[in-house]
């Protein structure tokens, strides 16, 4: 079988694509994109609150459960992240990030996320 057959990304919602990154905290700033992003840009808002604003003409956003990644374990360990609804209108959505003891907090530098996002667009104006 040659390496260079490709499987299209299936879904159970027609017309959505795949969408991923790897974030790196910077404490109290936008983190760095890492690893990929094409299609989205995040933003930090304020302590522990972020927000991913979508480019094209997405209509949903389906987020996938995101994994947290550090040179330390115990830098994250007991870390959650919870997305808020998603805005068509404005094509954001906006996510906490809590620490072991379920307060607010930044990431941490040397840290970061692996998020997924599975987005539906609209058909292109035209």
């Amino acid at each position: 079988m040659s390496s260079s057959i490709r499987y299209p990304y299936r879904h159970g919602e027609p017309e959505t694509y795949r969408l991923r990154a790897r974030i790196t905290g910077t404490g109290a700033a936008d983190p760095t994109m890492s690893v990929g992003g094409n299609g989205f840009a995040v933003a930090w808002i304020s302590t522990g609150l972020y927000e991913v604003t979508f480019a094209g003409q997405t209509v949903n956003v389906f987020a996938d459960r995101p994994a947290f990644w550090a040179d330390t374990l115990t830098d994250v360990d007991g870390w959650d992240v919870v997305f808020k609804a998603y805005n068509p209108t404005t094509r954001k959505i906006r996510f906490s990030v809590v620490n072991q003891a379920q307060t607010l907090a930044d990431l941490p530098v040397a840290t970061g996320l692996h998020l997924g996002f599975d987005v539906k667009l609209t058909a292109a104006a035209g």
